[in-house]
Order: structure tokens, then C-alpha cells, then sequence
């Protein structure tokens, strides 16, 4: 019974937790949206595995159940590829069962159980997705002493892709990468377009311009 308690706090529809953790009992055990993990920061690695360097990120989560909640301290896990709540300074809520995340008014549709970022969306039409990748530069160590040297670190990477129907083509912010996958006949249209709004195709505000005006055609 505590534990279907503190879960329905945790996932209370329409209710915004003001601070940045929630100050819940330590819990383990799985649910059906999602299970608590443990959490810990890496003192060898600079930088962040989450996609937010901050937790007070206020953001509304809508479930495969259709269900909406909303809560302010969601993160993007990018080891795990899941969205996760901080709990404490040592655990996470893991959120299974997700369908899409607005996060600061940034919308995260989740397709073939990876997370993109929405660019522009038609479902319909032509979108235009980013999907956030990690890496990791591994700390240095001293063979003698086992001792860190220098710092490892993580960073973060920005791939888009071109959504046609159920197919995802990775693109460049280029313009011939992006024409490249258009149809001919509607590729010098969109080239005059952008020349005159001073549009670039290396930048995401530009580009949702002219994907809106592609959809448009």
C-alpha cells in the first residue's frame, strides 16, 4: 500500500511538483510505468550522461495509455535512452511505457523505442527529427598508481533525420543533404524559398521554416 502511494505522487496527473527533487522515501521495486533506480554521480568524468545539465525542467509526459502527467524534474537519460525523474540525491524513477515528452516546450516523440527530438512535425507530410547521442572520452589513469590522470568526459551529439511516412533517412544540416532527398521537381522551389527569407539549412529555426513550407506545397 506505501508503495502504490508514493508511486501515485510520484505520477499524479495534472500535478506540478515545484521542487527540483522530489523528497519521496527510498523505494525499490518495478511498476508498470517504469521502476526506481539507484543514481550516482561519475567524480572521473566531466560533464553530464542527461541531456539537461539542469533538473528544473518543467515537462508534461503523455503515456502509451494515453494518460498526461506533469512534473518538474525530468531529465533524458542517454546511456539508457529513457526519460528519468530525480528522486533523490541517490535514486531515479526510470519511466517505462512513454510516448511522447514536451520538455521547456520542446516536443520528444519516441519512434522504434528511440527518442527524437521534433524539428517540425507532419504526420502526413515530410518531419524533420534530431536524435541526441552520447559519447565517452574515458578518463586517463595512471598504470602505476591506478589514480585518474585526466578526467574522462562526456559529449553530446546532434544526428537529424527526415521522417517519409514509417521511413527515417539521416541527413546533414546542409542544404544539398536535404534537397538531395526531395522530390526534383520541388527542389529549386525550396532553394528560391530560403534565398529569399534568408533562410540557412544549418540552422533548426530556418529549417522548421522551411519544412513548413515544403508541407505546404
Amino acid at each position: 500500500m506505501e508503495r502504490i502511494f508514493v508511486l501515485s505522487l510520484l505520477l499524479f496527473v495534472n500535478v506540478i511538483f515545484s521542487q527540483s527533487q522530489l523528497n519521496l522515501t527510498k523505494i525499490t521495486g518495478t511498476y508498470n510505468n517504469g521502476e526506481f533506480s539507484e543514481f550516482s554521480e561519475n567524480n572521473e568524468m566531466n560533464g553530464t550522461p542527461f541531456l539537461f545539465d539542469s533538473w528544473n525542467n518543467p515537462s508534461i509526459i503523455t503515456l502509451t495509455t494515453g494518460k498526461i502527467y506533469k512534473l518538474s524534474n525530468i531529465n533524458y537519460d542517454l546511456n539508457r535512452k529513457k526519460f528519468v525523474s530525480k528522486i533523490s540525491d541517490k535514486e531515479l524513477f526510470v519511466f517505462e511505457n512513454i510516448n511522447e515528452v514536451i520538455v521547456k516546450g520542446k516536443k520528444y516523440l519516441k519512434i522504434n523505442d528511440v527518442f527524437y527530438q521534433e524539428i517540425f512535425y507532419n504526420p502526413k507530410g515530410l518531419s524533420l527529427l534530431k536524435k541526441i547521442l552520447l559519447k565517452k572520452v574515458k578518463p586517463v589513469v595512471n598504470k602505476m598508481t591506478y589514480q585518474v590522470i585526466k578526467k574522462g568526459e562526456y559529449k553530446k551529439k546532434g544526428k537529424y533525420f527526415l521522417k517519409k511516412g514509417n521511413e527515417l533517412i539521416e541527413v546533414k544540416l546542409k542544404k544539398s543533404s536535404i534537397l538531395n532527398e526531395l522530390p526534383r521537381e520541388l527542389r529549386k522551389e525550396l532553394d528560391k524559398f530560403s534565398k529569399r527569407e534568408s533562410l540557412s539549412f544549418k540552422d533548426e529555426g530556418d529549417l522548421f521554416k522551411i519544412m513548413r513550407y515544403y508541407n505546404s506545397l
